[in-house]
């Protein structure tokens, strides 16, 4: 890193604006034989939820089943993810794995977490603050770092209520919120040397983010080479929220970062939640609940833990809304997939996501629907699918998402696309094995969201093909014998 001080010797021009400031000095960085890339640092904000009502916290009206009965999330619904059909059915995900690996399977959200009785026998210790440099990572003022740990792997032995993965276990990483605070806790996070921090002895295989940047565009490429590390070495996965604005997902970090799950949330019937952010930076959706009068008590939301004697009734447990509350979702059924198999390559477990997803609720409501000019990606996130496939011994290929396509309204500056409309300009996309998905560059097409999100799909022979509308990708799959398994991809 260069402080301000280098930054003014480097840059000799004067009287430049902030940016030009900093572009120049890049530029002159970018000279240098002893430098590999320059990037300029700068702040993520928490995607946050709502601010609760406080007054009604305690009132009678609110009075709520504090219950895993009332997680609605974890059921099998329209909106539920199926981890069992109703309270200790255990006939979903649960059924199958709870979480339990040995070693266990570690995730972190990056985010201070407090301390909560069904939470903390799956809070690794130590972990460790980047913002006080100790292994302190609690903070008193804020709990949506709790909030999304618990609906990761609270552990439902007291209060009953649980997270996607009871026997799942959360490293508790507080991160500072820049490019570089981040970048340095993904390196930390998977096991890497960090000067001046303690060795970290439980290498995480899922990060669950929720910051954004609204100025930068595109992403950097140290926090890119950062994210690829943590996913070609670590064989590791990491899911990220796309916003509560009610608006298209950016072109901002880190959700414009290649190689992580971009997460919508959706409400109770599975219909876009009101603030969820959409488009075709989205990859696929999970419960974020929704709040209409942002009351801690509102059972429509995610219900999760916070601080012991906080919260709705001063229970230790809250409903919140956001697509904070839905990455975690993503988060905990991949760490699922990881129990079931700890050797499981990156690209099986996406491949296993995308393929698993159900069907977004049925709504005309153009402003509601998950399908359409609101796209919330394939689908909504689904534990007991996903698990199943983890298990069936065959080799799961997906379908390209929309944001493996790398959609954008033009493939140059000179072929625009008409409004709402996108063309694919991705060269090749990974698989699960060797061969890699190729698109017939004299297809590429500008076309709306829905064409993307409902592809036909193909076997002939040992080649499989992925037709969205008049865009065709396809992929060589020798020595296996391959068939269409559902809407989103291949069993082989």
């Amino acid at each position: 890193m260069v402080d301000s001080e280098q930054l003014k010797k480097l840059s000799t021009t004067k009287n430049l604006s902030r940016n030009a400031y900093f572009n120049q000095a890049i530029a002159q960085l970018l000279k240098r034989s002893d430098v590999k890339y320059a990037d300029r640092d700068f702040t993520f904000c928490p995607i946050r939820p709502s601010d609760i009502n406080k007054k009604s916290l305690l009132q009678a009206s609110n009075l709520v089943l504090i219950s895993h009965a009332s997680q609605w999330d974890e059921f099998n619904g329209p909106g539920g993810v199926f981890l069992e059909s109703s309270p200790g059915a255990f006939d979903g995900a649960w059924a199958i794995t709870l979480g339990y690996a040995n070693p266990p399977v570690v995730l972190t959200n990056f985010e201070a977490i407090n301390s909560n009785a069904d939470l903390n026998p799956n809070l690794l210790s130590p972990g460790w603050s980047f913002v006080k440099n100790n292994t302190d990572t609690s903070d008193p003022k804020e709990d949506h770092g709790t909030h999304t740990a618990g609906t990761i792997a609270a552990t439902g032995s007291i209060s009953g209520i649980a997270g996607m993965g009871p026997l799942l276990k959360v490293l508790p990483i507080e991160v500072e919120i820049t490019a570089s605070g981040i970048e340095t806790a993904i390196y930390w996070a998977m096991g890497r040397t960090v000067y001046g921090v303690p060795h970290n002895n439980y290498p995480a295989k899922v990060i669950s983010m929720s910051f954004r940047n609204t100025l930068e565009v595109g992403c950097p490429v140290s926090l890119q080479e950062a994210i690829d590390t943590f996913i070609n070495d670590n064989n590791g996965t990491i899911t990220v929220s796309a916003g509560n604005d009610d608006e298209p997902a950016s072109n901002n970090p880190p959700r414009s970062c290649s190689n992580v799950f971009v997460v919508a949330a959706t409400q109770i019937d599975g219909y876009r939640a009101e603030y969820s952010n959409y488009g075709p930076r989205v990859t696929l959706a999970a419960p974020g609940g929704e709040q209409p009068n942002g009351d801690a008590c509102e059972s429509g939301g995610i219900l999760s833990t916070v601080s012991t004697n906080t919260g709705c009734q001063n229970s230790g447990f809250s409903f919140y809304q956001g697509t904070s509350m839905a990455t975690p979702h993503v988060a905990g059924i991949a760490g699922l997939i990881y129990a079931l198999n700890p050797n499981i390559s990156a690209q099986e477990v996406k491949n296993i996501l995308l393929e698993s997803v159900m069907p977004f609720g049925s709504t005309a409501d153009p402003q509601r629907s998950c399908k359409g000019i609101k796209s919330c990606g394939i689908g909504i996130v689904n534990a007991n699918n996903a698990v199943q496939l983890a298990i069936s011994g065959r080799t799961i290929i997906a379908a390209p998402s929309p944001t493996d396509l790398a959609l954008q309204s033009s493939y140059d500056p000179f072929n625009r696309c008409p409004l709402n409309k996108y063309v694919p300009t991705v060269q090749s996309i990974a698989s699960p094995i060797t061969s890699k998905w190729m698109i017939n560059k004299s297809t590429r097409a500008c076309q709306i969201l829905e064409v993307y999100e409902n592809p036909t799909l193909q076997v002939n022979g040992q080649q499989l093909k992925v037709i969205y509308g008049k865009t065709v990708l396809t992929l060589q799959t020798p020595g296996l014998t391959c068939q269409v398994n559902n809407a989103h991809g291949f069993i082989c």
